[in-house]
């Protein structure tokens, strides 16, 4: 038994309350060492052994690694006492508890321990979202009018930062185009910004309460909130929080009045006066982007603002949620504070962050409710479009992901294949095929799916930051890639409950893998053999949904190369 490679931690995603009466507990252990995990729980204020009892905990993921154990505890105790017995494969048993391990027949005095499972702890992130279908639009690129977008002159001419504009899209091209959002099954939309600002992109923002001109107005936008809202369709804005424009009125005190402004202290360092615009060596920016300031986040006037800001969209618009800029480098406090005000004035608003890599410190319940997923579409990229995975490498990448978050936190997470920062997914597969395989695995996985604008009609972008913002292709729309994606999106729509069930991976062989969404009276199973040789799945009593290049029998599917399916198996026991 490698004792070395076992984790557990209370208070972390391996020990936490889902609700009132049920507990998660994960134990990580080297992967194919251990056979079997008993867990004893008892209550941390009464005699243990008058209150003791018995869980089997389940293997529930895997890794490169590691294997990973896991009991959902329904208990009435609120406070916990608890300890693990391992049997490793030569049937050796050991106790781990706090502290360290003993032999099986040591009496146990250091415990784990979850002191309270307090309500105020429950990580707890609006129930809309693990089922919906997000629609993100980058307003500039989009529409103008119905299922049209009037391109500007010289839309492709050099990009010229001084430009509040590049194609011309609106938001009354947006409100134009919400039913064909809503014919396509879309439940939520993402803005990327609308604010005020003098580049296209409007990362710069110089007024965070008015709509830019050049994509309408202040009107606009509230029409495009009541009209999706009566659409069933959620809106969201992209909350840039990290840096302003060099006009937003605090900065501009600064370069007016130097070292007599009171706003110094709301930028994180400015280095040196008079203070010359947009040039970094004069204050601290973003990405060394002298166009986008620095803020100091920790101050508390800054923090007051932001809250304000973040607090009016939600309270005179009624909009359902942030994405939030740059998410990593404000500092954690800002975010406690942010999430706690939106909050009270809307509890299932929205806050999705822009992390790019390892976001658990982000995802302890006390900031954000999900993260867009770029980790998973990394590993998407690798096994769909690049072909660099076997199914076994992909599925351990997966679980690898999973388990470095609390439940609730996987089902919110935001799920994309591409986005107005990264090259366009179809542009990055072999062939269409794969890339219609990686939409039917993403519509299927724990948390929100998300198609940036013009995934479901083929568009292309490929070379930058300008060819992945490029105008909506709505005169060149792929039909055959618009019909499947219609049709997987319906059928998520339709188990909407599975979608924020559970999630086990269940087969893998070659480059063919199967994994299902399921609760105790049904599962779905998705299966997508991205290979090259028929593959064969063991499996009886189920119901067929859909598929690609497939035959069903009696008691198997068999998988043709780069085919899919999706069938329904109801009763299982799991």
């Amino acid at each position: 038994m490698e004792q070395a490679a076992i984790i557990h931690r209370p208070y972390s995603e391996y020990c936490y309350g889902l609700d009132q009466n049920n507990i998660v507990l994960r134990i990580k252990v080297k992967k194919n060492d251990i056979k079997a995990v008993n867990l004893l729980i008892g209550d941390r204020m009464s005699q243990f052994e008058k209150t003791v009892s018995h869980h089997n905990m389940v293997l529930t993921a895997s890794d490169f690694t590691h294997d990973y154990f896991e009991s959902r505890i329904n208990t009435k105790f609120e406070r916990l006492r608890y300890y693990f017995v391992l049997t490793d494969y030569n049937n050796h048993k050991y106790i781990y508890s706090n502290f360290w391990f003993y032999e099986i027949d040591k009496d146990i005095k250091d415990y784990f321990e979850f002191h309270f499972n307090h309500i105020a702890d429950f990580f707890l992130t609006p129930q809309w979202v693990k089922s919906a279908v997000f629609y993100q639009i980058f307003p500039d690129s989009f529409a103008t009018d119905t299922k049209y977008l009037e391109t500007k002159k010289g839309y492709n001419d050099e990009y010229n930062p001084e430009r509040s504009y590049r194609v011309g899209g609106t938001l009354k091209g947006v409100i134009k185009n919400l039913d064909y959002l809503k014919g396509l099954g879309i439940t939520a939309v993402y803005l990327n910004p609308i604010f005020v600002s003098k580049s296209y992109h409007k990362y710069d923002i110089d007024d965070y309460y008015h709509i830019d001109p050049c994509l309408g107005t202040d009107e606009d936008f509230f029409e495009l909130v009541i009209t999706a809202h009566k659409l069933g369709i959620k809106v969201i804005l992209d909350g840039v929080f990290n840096h302003t424009g060099t006009d937003f009125f605090a900065f501009e005190d600064i370069f007016k009045n130097g070292q007599n402004s009171k706003y110094i202290d709301w930028y994180y360092s400015i280095k040196k006066f008079p203070v010359k615009i947009n040039n970094p060596d004069y204050y601290t920016c973003f990405a060394y982007s002298g166009n986008m300031p620095k803020l100091n986040t920790a101050n508390y006037e800054v923090i007051k603002y932001f809250c304000d800001v973040g607090k009016y969209w939600i309270e005179k618009y009624d909009i359902d949620g942030w994405r939030l800029d740059v998410a990593n480098e404000l500092n954690l406090n800002f975010w406690r504070i942010f999430r706690e005000a939106v909050k009270s004035v809307k509890n299932d608003v929205y806050l999705v962050g822009e992390i790019w890599d390892d976001g658990r410190a982000w995802m302890q319940g006390d900031m954000f409710d999900g993260l867009m997923n770029y980790r998973l579409k990394n590993a998407m990229l690798d096994f769909f479009a690049l072909g660099n995975l076997t199914a076994k490498q992909f599925c351990e990448r997966l679980d690898y992901l999973n388990m470095r978050y609390h439940e609730s936190g996987l089902l919110s997470m935001y799920n994309f294949l591409d986005s107005h920062d990264c090259a366009r997914f179809l542009d990055e597969c072999k062939s269409t095929t794969d890339y219609m395989l990686s939409a039917v695995f993403l519509m299927f996985y724990p948390g929100a799916a998300a198609i940036y604008y013009g995934d479901e009609t083929g568009l292309l972008g490929k070379a930058d930051n300008e060819a992945y913002r490029k105008p909506m292709n709505w005169r060149d729309i792929d039909i055959d890639i618009f019909a499947h994606f219609k049709n997987i999106i319906s059928i998520r729509n339709r188990f909407e409950n599975l979608m924020c069930a559970k999630y086990q991976a269940v087969f893998y062989k070659d480059r063919a893998f199967v994994f299902k969404r399921f609760d105790d009276l049904q599962a779905l199973y998705i299966g997508v053999n991205q290979g090259n040789d028929d593959i064969v799945f063991e499996i009886d009593d189920i119901e067929a949904i859909a598929g690609d290049k497939i035959s069903i029998l009696p008691s198997q599917i068999i998988m043709q190369p780069k085919s899919y399916f999706i069938v329904l198996k109801k009763g299982e026991k799991l």
